[in-house]
């Protein structure tokens, strides 16, 4: 008897979990090097980032075209990556710390702040790279 009250319970449980719209997205994410829980870089999309946004921000990085691949590590240390992977239009990536280095595949595909200062824009379909260093 104590079974089946459990196994409806969990059902109930497993149910109310799967169906709710209230779930928030984790801020922690699985390092997959070390297996440890690291933050993840903040992310958030917008159409248009304030200045003030830029400014405070190391180094931030908005998807205006297509759907592009970015790559980010701490300069002098490649096994820090903080960012690999696509980032798809209006997606925003701001990182705190320097020195960094920063490859994306489009270059002509995002807007580049660095030290809230907006970068040249890049020819389109061709690799960028920019080196971030300390204030």
């Amino acid at each position: 008897m104590l079974v089946l009250v459990l196994l409806v319970v969990g059902g109930v449980a497993l149910f109310g979990a799967l169906s709710s719209d209230s779930a928030a997205p984790s801020s922690m994410m699985e390092s997959p090097a070390t297996g440890t829980s690291v933050a993840a870089p903040q992310s958030r999309t917008a159409s248009h980032p304030s200045r003030s946004i830029a400014a405070r921000q190391t180094l931030m990085i908005r998807v205006t075209g297509g759907p592009t691949k970015v790559y980010v590590t701490v300069s002098g240390n490649t096994s820090q990556v903080l960012e690999d992977g696509v980032l798809n239009t209006g997606d925003i990536r701001e990182y705190n710390e320097a020195p960094l280095d920063a490859v994306v595949a489009d270059g002509g595909a995002v807007e580049v702040y660095i030290h809230g200062r907006r970068q040249p824009k890049r020819t389109s379909g061709q690799r960028a790279q920019w080196h971030i260093a300390a204030p």
